[in-house]
Protein backbone atom coordinates (compact mmCIF):
# COMPACT_ATOMS: atom_id res chain seq x y z
CA UNK A 1 0.00 0.00 0.00
CA UNK A 2 1.28 3.47 -0.86
CA UNK A 3 1.88 5.97 1.90
CA UNK A 4 0.21 9.38 1.83
CA UNK A 5 3.50 10.95 0.76
CA UNK A 6 3.99 8.44 -2.04
CA UNK A 7 0.43 8.96 -3.29
CA UNK A 8 1.08 12.71 -3.35
CA UNK A 9 4.34 12.15 -5.21
CA UNK A 10 2.60 9.97 -7.80
CA UNK A 11 -0.10 12.59 -8.30
CA UNK A 12 2.37 15.44 -8.74
CA UNK A 13 4.31 13.76 -11.54
CA UNK A 14 1.17 12.68 -13.37
CA UNK A 15 0.98 16.18 -14.87
CA UNK A 16 4.21 15.46 -16.74
CA UNK A 17 2.67 12.64 -18.80
CA UNK A 18 2.16 14.78 -21.87
CA UNK A 19 -1.12 14.92 -23.85
CA UNK A 20 -2.80 12.22 -21.76
CA UNK A 21 -5.19 12.45 -18.83
CA UNK A 22 -5.91 10.54 -15.62
CA UNK A 23 -2.69 8.53 -15.45
CA UNK A 24 -2.51 5.83 -12.78
CA UNK A 25 0.72 5.10 -10.92
CA UNK A 26 1.32 1.74 -9.29
CA UNK A 27 3.70 0.86 -6.49
CA UNK A 28 6.50 3.43 -6.01
CA UNK A 29 10.05 2.35 -5.21
CA UNK A 30 11.86 3.90 -2.25
CA UNK A 31 15.30 5.39 -2.37
CA UNK A 32 18.38 3.21 -2.20
CA UNK A 33 21.62 5.10 -1.74
CA UNK A 34 25.03 4.89 -0.13
CA UNK A 35 24.69 5.57 3.60
CA UNK A 36 27.59 7.54 5.00
CA UNK A 37 27.95 10.23 7.64
CA UNK A 38 28.53 13.51 5.83
CA UNK A 39 27.18 16.29 8.09
CA UNK A 40 28.04 17.45 11.59
CA UNK A 41 25.71 16.13 14.34
CA UNK A 42 25.33 19.52 16.06
CA UNK A 43 24.43 21.16 12.74
CA UNK A 44 21.77 18.50 12.10
CA UNK A 45 20.38 18.89 15.62
CA UNK A 46 19.98 22.62 15.08
CA UNK A 47 18.40 22.01 11.69
CA UNK A 48 15.85 19.58 13.18
CA UNK A 49 14.78 22.14 15.78
CA UNK A 50 14.65 25.20 13.51
CA UNK A 51 13.73 24.17 9.98
CA UNK A 52 10.14 23.77 8.77
CA UNK A 53 11.48 21.23 6.27
CA UNK A 54 12.07 18.79 9.10
CA UNK A 55 8.40 18.47 10.05
CA UNK A 56 6.21 15.39 9.86
CA UNK A 57 4.79 16.54 6.51
CA UNK A 58 8.27 16.44 4.94
CA UNK A 59 9.78 13.53 6.80
CA UNK A 60 12.30 12.75 4.10
CA UNK A 61 12.68 14.96 1.05
CA UNK A 62 15.15 12.54 -0.46
CA UNK A 63 12.76 9.59 -0.42
CA UNK A 64 9.89 11.72 -1.68
CA UNK A 65 12.09 12.92 -4.57
CA UNK A 66 12.95 9.35 -5.48
CA UNK A 67 9.29 8.37 -5.18
CA UNK A 68 8.39 11.10 -7.66
CA UNK A 69 11.08 9.94 -10.08
CA UNK A 70 10.02 6.28 -9.88
CA UNK A 71 6.39 7.27 -10.38
CA UNK A 72 7.26 9.34 -13.42
CA UNK A 73 9.13 6.45 -15.05
CA UNK A 74 6.16 4.13 -14.53
CA UNK A 75 3.63 6.66 -15.81
CA UNK A 76 5.70 7.77 -18.79
CA UNK A 77 6.55 4.25 -19.96
CA UNK A 78 2.89 3.25 -19.73
CA UNK A 79 1.32 6.31 -21.33
CA UNK A 80 4.11 7.19 -23.75
CA UNK A 81 5.64 3.81 -24.68
CA UNK A 82 7.34 5.22 -27.79
CA UNK A 83 7.88 8.79 -26.65
CA UNK A 84 11.10 9.06 -28.71
CA UNK A 85 9.19 8.60 -31.98
CA UNK A 86 7.64 12.06 -32.00
CA UNK A 87 6.84 15.04 -29.85
CA UNK A 88 8.84 17.72 -28.14
CA UNK A 89 11.85 15.64 -27.03
CA UNK A 90 14.45 13.36 -28.59
CA UNK A 91 17.26 11.10 -27.38
CA UNK A 92 20.90 11.95 -27.98
CA UNK A 93 23.83 9.56 -27.56
CA UNK A 94 26.51 11.04 -25.32
CA UNK A 95 29.95 9.95 -24.17
CA UNK A 96 31.99 11.71 -21.46
CA UNK A 97 35.33 10.04 -20.83
CA UNK A 98 34.50 6.33 -20.55
CA UNK A 99 30.81 6.83 -19.70
CA UNK A 100 28.31 6.45 -22.57
CA UNK A 101 24.58 7.04 -22.06
CA UNK A 102 21.35 8.45 -23.53
CA UNK A 103 20.40 12.06 -22.81
CA UNK A 104 17.02 13.61 -23.63
CA UNK A 105 17.04 17.00 -25.37
CA UNK A 106 14.53 19.23 -27.17
CA UNK A 107 13.79 17.84 -30.62
CA UNK A 108 13.76 21.30 -32.25
CA UNK A 109 17.32 22.27 -31.36
CA UNK A 110 16.98 25.68 -33.01
CA UNK A 111 14.90 26.73 -29.98
CA UNK A 112 17.38 25.64 -27.29
CA UNK A 113 21.10 26.36 -27.03
CA UNK A 114 22.00 23.36 -24.87
CA UNK A 115 20.11 20.93 -27.12
CA UNK A 116 21.76 22.35 -30.24
CA UNK A 117 25.23 21.93 -28.76
CA UNK A 118 24.60 18.35 -27.62
CA UNK A 119 23.17 17.31 -30.98
CA UNK A 120 25.76 19.01 -33.16
CA UNK A 121 28.87 18.84 -30.99
CA UNK A 122 28.10 15.85 -28.81
CA UNK A 123 28.45 17.80 -25.58
CA UNK A 124 27.67 20.95 -23.60
CA UNK A 125 30.60 22.82 -22.01
CA UNK A 126 32.94 19.84 -22.02
CA UNK A 127 35.82 21.85 -20.54
CA UNK A 128 33.81 22.73 -17.43
CA UNK A 129 32.62 19.12 -17.18
CA UNK A 130 36.20 17.84 -17.16
CA UNK A 131 37.14 20.36 -14.46
CA UNK A 132 34.21 19.29 -12.26
CA UNK A 133 35.13 15.61 -12.61
CA UNK A 134 38.76 16.39 -11.76
CA UNK A 135 37.63 18.38 -8.69
CA UNK A 136 35.41 15.53 -7.51
CA UNK A 137 38.31 13.08 -7.82
CA UNK A 138 40.43 15.38 -5.68
CA UNK A 139 37.58 15.75 -3.16
CA UNK A 140 37.20 11.97 -2.96
CA UNK A 141 40.90 11.62 -2.13
CA UNK A 142 40.70 14.41 0.47
CA UNK A 143 37.71 12.81 2.22
CA UNK A 144 39.47 9.46 2.25
CA UNK A 145 42.52 10.97 3.97
CA UNK A 146 40.47 13.17 6.32
CA UNK A 147 37.96 10.57 7.48
CA UNK A 148 40.02 7.42 7.08
CA UNK A 149 37.35 5.71 5.00
CA UNK A 150 35.89 5.84 1.52
CA UNK A 151 33.34 8.68 1.30
CA UNK A 152 32.26 10.04 -2.04
CA UNK A 153 31.49 13.77 -2.39
CA UNK A 154 27.98 14.87 -3.35
CA UNK A 155 27.66 17.14 -6.40
CA UNK A 156 24.96 19.84 -6.27
CA UNK A 157 23.68 20.88 -9.70
CA UNK A 158 21.77 24.14 -9.16
CA UNK A 159 19.74 25.10 -12.21
CA UNK A 160 20.11 21.72 -13.88
CA UNK A 161 18.47 22.70 -17.18
CA UNK A 162 18.28 19.51 -19.30
CA UNK A 163 20.68 17.71 -16.98
CA UNK A 164 24.02 17.75 -18.80
CA UNK A 165 26.13 18.07 -15.65
CA UNK A 166 23.81 15.88 -13.55
CA UNK A 167 24.03 13.04 -16.07
CA UNK A 168 27.75 13.39 -16.72
CA UNK A 169 28.67 13.47 -13.03
CA UNK A 170 26.31 10.68 -11.92
CA UNK A 171 27.41 8.52 -14.87
CA UNK A 172 30.87 8.55 -13.27
CA UNK A 173 29.54 7.18 -10.00
CA UNK A 174 28.96 10.33 -7.94
CA UNK A 175 25.79 11.09 -5.98
CA UNK A 176 24.12 14.23 -7.30
CA UNK A 177 21.53 16.61 -5.86
CA UNK A 178 19.82 18.15 -8.87
CA UNK A 179 17.58 21.23 -8.67
CA UNK A 180 15.57 22.47 -11.67
CA UNK A 181 12.16 24.20 -11.47
CA UNK A 182 11.07 24.54 -15.12
CA UNK A 183 8.63 21.80 -16.11
CA UNK A 184 9.76 21.37 -19.78
CA UNK A 185 13.33 20.81 -18.59
CA UNK A 186 12.03 18.53 -15.85
CA UNK A 187 10.41 16.18 -18.37
CA UNK A 188 13.67 15.83 -20.32
CA UNK A 189 15.74 15.32 -17.15
CA UNK A 190 13.35 12.72 -15.73
CA UNK A 191 13.33 10.81 -19.02
CA UNK A 192 17.13 10.80 -19.02
CA UNK A 193 17.07 9.24 -15.55
CA UNK A 194 14.45 6.68 -16.62
CA UNK A 195 16.65 5.72 -19.58
CA UNK A 196 19.69 5.23 -17.32
CA UNK A 197 18.68 3.23 -14.21
CA UNK A 198 22.15 3.26 -12.62
CA UNK A 199 22.25 7.01 -13.02
CA UNK A 200 18.79 7.33 -11.47
CA UNK A 201 20.01 5.54 -8.32
CA UNK A 202 22.60 8.28 -7.79
CA UNK A 203 20.47 11.36 -8.53
CA UNK A 204 18.10 13.08 -6.11
CA UNK A 205 16.06 15.57 -8.13
CA UNK A 206 14.03 18.44 -6.64
CA UNK A 207 11.64 20.33 -8.94
CA UNK A 208 12.10 23.62 -7.10
CA UNK A 209 13.97 26.86 -7.58
CA UNK A 210 16.34 28.40 -5.03
CA UNK A 211 16.32 31.75 -3.29
CA UNK A 212 17.54 33.38 -0.09
CA UNK A 213 13.96 33.08 1.19
CA UNK A 214 10.81 31.12 0.44
CA UNK A 215 8.76 32.89 -2.24
CA UNK A 216 6.91 32.36 -5.50
CA UNK A 217 8.57 33.81 -8.60
CA UNK A 218 8.03 33.89 -12.35
CA UNK A 219 10.18 32.09 -14.91
CA UNK A 220 10.64 33.50 -18.41
CA UNK A 221 12.60 32.33 -21.43
CA UNK A 222 13.07 33.42 -25.04
CA UNK A 223 11.83 31.49 -28.07
CA UNK A 224 15.44 30.99 -29.18
CA UNK A 225 16.51 29.43 -25.85
CA UNK A 226 13.41 27.97 -24.23
CA UNK A 227 15.18 25.96 -21.53
CA UNK A 228 17.15 28.89 -20.11
CA UNK A 229 14.95 30.23 -17.33
CA UNK A 230 15.12 33.91 -16.37
CA UNK A 231 13.76 34.53 -12.86
CA UNK A 232 11.71 37.55 -11.82
CA UNK A 233 10.20 37.99 -8.34
CA UNK A 234 7.83 40.54 -6.80
CA UNK A 235 7.77 43.78 -8.79
CA UNK A 236 10.72 42.81 -11.00
CA UNK A 237 10.15 43.80 -14.62
CA UNK A 238 9.81 41.00 -17.16
CA UNK A 239 12.88 40.60 -19.42
CA UNK A 240 12.49 42.12 -22.88
CA UNK A 241 11.58 39.62 -25.60
CA UNK A 242 10.96 36.77 -23.16
CA UNK A 243 7.80 34.74 -22.63
CA UNK A 244 6.33 33.90 -19.23
CA UNK A 245 6.59 30.10 -18.83
CA UNK A 246 5.41 29.42 -15.28
CA UNK A 247 5.28 30.52 -11.66
CA UNK A 248 7.36 28.42 -9.30
CA UNK A 249 7.93 28.10 -5.57
CA UNK A 250 11.47 28.99 -4.51
CA UNK A 251 13.06 27.55 -1.37
CA UNK A 252 16.30 27.94 0.57
CA UNK A 253 19.25 25.73 -0.41
CA UNK A 254 20.18 25.24 3.25
CA UNK A 255 16.88 23.47 3.93
CA UNK A 256 17.23 21.06 1.03
CA UNK A 257 20.94 20.40 1.40
CA UNK A 258 20.87 19.88 5.16
CA UNK A 259 17.84 17.61 4.98
CA UNK A 260 19.63 15.59 2.31
CA UNK A 261 22.83 15.29 4.34
CA UNK A 262 21.35 14.87 7.81
CA UNK A 263 18.96 12.17 6.65
CA UNK A 264 21.92 10.25 5.25
CA UNK A 265 23.49 10.48 8.72
CA UNK A 266 20.38 9.05 10.37
CA UNK A 267 20.12 6.22 7.85
CA UNK A 268 23.80 5.38 8.32
CA UNK A 269 23.30 5.22 12.09
CA UNK A 270 20.21 3.04 11.64
CA UNK A 271 22.08 0.60 9.41
CA UNK A 272 24.99 0.51 11.83
CA UNK A 273 22.67 -0.36 14.72
CA UNK A 274 21.19 -3.12 12.61
CA UNK A 275 24.61 -4.61 11.99
CA UNK A 276 25.35 -4.64 15.72
CA UNK A 277 22.18 -6.54 16.68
Amino acid sequence: MLSAGQRAASASVANLALDLSQPQAKEVATLQTTHVKVADDSMCSRFRSESPFYGSSLVNLQREAQAQQSAFCRIDSHLNPDSSASGKYAKASVQVRSAAYQLWIYRNVTTDTVSWSIKNRGHWDLDATEKVLDALELARGFLQRKLGKAVDPVFADIGTNLGWFTSAISAHGYSTMSIEPMMPNEVALRRTLCSNPKMMERVTYFNRGLSSKEQTCRFYSTESNVGNGIVRCGDDVAPAGAVLREETELVRLDDYALNYLCRRNEEAAYLQRGKQT
